[in-house]
């Protein structure tokens, strides 16, 4: 294939990139036979996969079912030893996707994965940006790809998912909707939030359904808000505990405990409903 060629098959792709916090050790312990690394990784994606369908509950009257279906059809997934690499076109090319739900979906989708790969206890740092993408069996070239890692070494730290500022930029001029995912921290970086992946859909849900109602004269008895806040304070209380032991574990180890630190400061926020006594957090908002 002609270098022309290959360069006209480069696409501008929303991309995140994250990879396993303390790989090295698992890996050890996978060769010994001490744990199901690999089938845990595979299953956090598959999980993903069957949750993302799942949010067809929250579309079902609102004649998203086949948008929602062909958008995560459309998802490129690439996994290599620890790291992950993820991506969607930035302008997604499927008929009557309402304005920024390719944006949300992502977010939501990166959202999934984190909080699986938490519930089996991997915690993954990265970041997502956009930029030119190529892949095939092969190769992946990709300088958005490029940026994503350099911000995950040197940026994010902590067990998280940040975004970068030509991400931000981008959103702040195409006047993005949808704040639900993300958080602002006291260091003015952007970051996604795990927890709050349906939350996004179960207030849009309700909303269309009390208009639905209000022409009807009726009313909504239990939201769907109300119970994705359930299902999150129940999910937010397990994962509390893992990093709690975690941070017990590596107690002699002060950048590793640290860095569990950070994440119990964030899960105790989100227990509070987003407020942080230390202010370290608040909600994004690009208006």
């Amino acid at each position: 294939m002609g270098k022309e060629i290959l360069k006209e098959k480069q696409e501008e792709r929303l991309i995140a990139f994250f990879d396993i916090l303390g790989f090295k050790e698992l890996i050890e312990k996978y060769e010994d036979g001490q744990n199901e690394l690999l089938d845990n990784i595979s299953e956090a994606i598959s999980e993903t996969f069957e949750q993302f369908e799942q949010l067809k509950k929250f579309h079902m009257e609102f004649s998203r079912n086949s948008i929602l279906t062909e958008w995560l059809n459309s998802v490129d997934k690439k996994v290599f030893s620890d790291n992950f690499c993820i991506s969607v076109l930035l302008e997604s090319p499927i008929l009557n996707m309402p304005k920024h739900y390719n944006e949300k979906f992502f977010f939501q989708y990166i959202s999934m994965v984190q909080e699986n790969l938490m519930k089996k206890e991997y915690f993954v740092r990265g970041a997502i940006t956009y930029g030119s993408y190529y892949s095939d069996d092969n190769i992946i070239f990709s300088s958005g790809l490029v940026e994503a890692y350099k911000l995950e070494s040197e940026v994010a730290i902590y067990p998280r998912i940040i975004i970068s500022d030509k991400l931000v930029e981008y959103l702040k001029r195409t006047e993005f909707a949808y704040y639900g995912d993300l958080l602002i921290d006291n260091c003015g970086i952007v970051l996604l939030n795990p927890f709050n992946w349906d939350l996004v859909d179960s207030k849009i849900a309700d909303i269309e359904m009390e208009n639905r109602l209000i022409n009807q004269q009726g009313h909504i008895e239990n939201s769907f808000e109300e119970e994705s806040q359930k299902e999150k304070q129940n999910k937010l209380e397990a994962i509390k505990l893992i990093v709690e032991n975690k941070k017990e574990k590596y107690k002699e180890n002060v950048k590793t405990r640290q860095k569990y630190g950070w994440l119990l400061n964030f899960i105790d926020s989100e227990l509070n409903n987003g407020i942080s006594e230390n202010k370290m957090f608040k909600k994004a908002n690009f208006k």
